[in-house]
């Protein structure tokens, strides 16, 4: 689950949204390891809450990981990109 919600938030650095694109320019050593440092820090209360549900392993726990790393990169950098641009102006 641990490596699954790493590679959510790291799949996250290489999509852009303006028109939906994959770039690989974001594809680093270091974008990488800062993804799998923050699944660290969100790994004990995303576990809880997956394994609440079901205590076999299953596709949805599978699922689950990827998608909550990928949904929290994704919600964290539009929420941070509103801060800057309201402070800068």
């Amino acid at each position: 689950m641990y490596l699954l919600l790493s590679l959510g938030m790291f799949a996250r650095q290489l999509t852009s949204f303006d028109p939906v694109s994959i770039s690989l320019s974001n594809a680093t050593w270091s974008t990488l390891v800062a993804s799998f440092v923050i699944g660290l820090a969100l790994l004990p209360p995303a576990i809880r809450w997956v394994n609440g549900k079901k205590k076999t392993p299953s596709w949805e726990q599978v699922i689950t990981g990827f998608s909550i790393g990928f949904f929290i990169d994704l919600t964290s950098h539009s929420i941070l990109t509103k801060i800057w641009h309201a402070l800068a102006h």
